[in-house]
């Protein structure tokens, strides 16, 4: 309950210890490099826990791509002292290390000695690792990353370090009613195990105990007082199965849902509109990104070839951009294109239906250009 009790006050004392006059940061720090497409920002619950620390009252900085020590150095150095309220990082890792790029990775070592990032940190942040095996119990668990941390905040017993056990497939955030956060990380879709760890004032109190009476290293006992200390976090959320089988990317999951209803009756707005709404799904897709690459499978060009006119009427409503030039044209090109090619087919009674949805859509479309 102790535990409980200083993690449930943790972001209201972040809030409380910055300045009346701004809001306290919340530093995103990104891999460049990402082989593996498993970082990339709509993947996931990213955007859904960015938008969760912005209604914590967070100053969101997002968009430090970190490619090198020295770019680190740069995003962080301008910062003024006791600023900063949560660090969420999302890299490639592993229990001893950090990889932002082919070139530069972050070592426990590095991370023990990182001054100016102690310097930034409010005396209550947080630092939430989106990063694989970071957390991972080996058999000198207390030197992987997770640990290096708590040994740079060794002095801020109220700081807590969040990361994954095991590989990392997603990890959430969620307000909670007593204000603070409820984290939840998993391996897989599969899996239902929250493999989130959370290291705070207990563990460091404790940490700070042994090794002060015995140096660095710690005897079979205390290793295993210190581990017990270590908290598995709180929170089991309810998932999107649409989300899952588009594999956590929130921007092909809106164009999953609207095709999974094919030849069914109904619309999937529903879903559709959980995707955009409760999961900060893109409503544009790749066409926010890159307008050159955009495929049928974006939102908008899904609805008009699933004929789906309530979820277009919808996607236009929350402002997609349906005027964006792709290889198909713009979304009216492509519809008229659609009911073209049906109506050259010749007058086939299966067809009518499609037709006047199509005709219909155009209309739309017209309208709100």
């Amino acid at each position: 309950m102790k535990y409980i009790k200083y993690l449930s006050i943790a972001l209201f004392m972040v809030v409380l210890s910055m300045p009346s006059a701004a809001k306290p940061i919340a530093l995103v720090f990104k891999a460049q490099k990402d082989d593996e497409k498993a970082l990339v920002d709509y993947r996931g619950y990213f955007r859904q826990n960015i938008n969760t620390l912005k209604e914590a009252g967070f100053e969101v900085r997002n968009s430090l791509i970190i490619d090198s020590k020295e770019t680190l150095a740069q995003e962080i150095a301008h910062l003024p002292s006791a600023s900063v309220g949560f660090i969420y990082i999302i890299a490639h890792g592993s229990p001893k290390s950090i990889s932002f790029s082919e070139t530069f990775s972050l070592t426990a070592s590095e991370i023990e000695t990182w001054t100016d990032l102690h310097r930034i940190l409010a005396p209550n942040a947080w630092i939430f690792l989106h990063s694989c095996l970071t957390g991972k119990l080996i058999p000198d668990f207390f030197n992987n990353i997770q640990f290096a941390f708590t040994k740079l905040t060794i002095d801020m017993p109220d700081v807590t370090i969040i990361a994954p056990s095991e590989c990392l497939h997603s990890s959430r955030l969620r307000k909670n009613e007593l204000g603070s956060f409820d984290v939840y990380m998993k391996k897989g879709m599969n899996h239902q195990e929250n493999i989130a760890l959370s290291v705070a004032k207990e563990t460091k109190e404790l940490f700070s105990q042994f090794t002060t009476s015995a140096g660095l290293v710690l005897s079979q006992e205390q290793e295993d007082v210190l581990k017990k200390s270590i908290k598995k976090t709180k929170g089991t959320f309810e998932e999107s199965v649409i989300l899952a089988n588009a594999d956590y990317q929130t921007n092909d999951a809106l164009s999953a849902a609207i095709m999974k209803n094919r030849g069914k009756k109904g619309s999937p707005l529903s879903e559709v509109k959980y995707l955009v709404e409760e999961l900060f799904a893109s409503i544009d897709g790749e066409a926010s990104i890159a307008p050159e690459t955009i495929t049928a499978a974006s939102p908008v060009f899904t609805a008009i070839a699933f004929r789906d006119y309530e979820v277009l009427k919808y996607l236009i409503q929350r402002g997609a951009d349906f005027k964006v030039i792709t290889p198909y044209g713009t979304a009216l090109d492509y519809a008229k294109k659609e009911l073209l090619d049906l109506k050259e087919k010749g007058p086939r009674k299966k067809d009518q239906e499609e037709i006047e949805l199509l005709e219909k859509i155009i209309k739309l479309l017209e309208a709100a250009a």
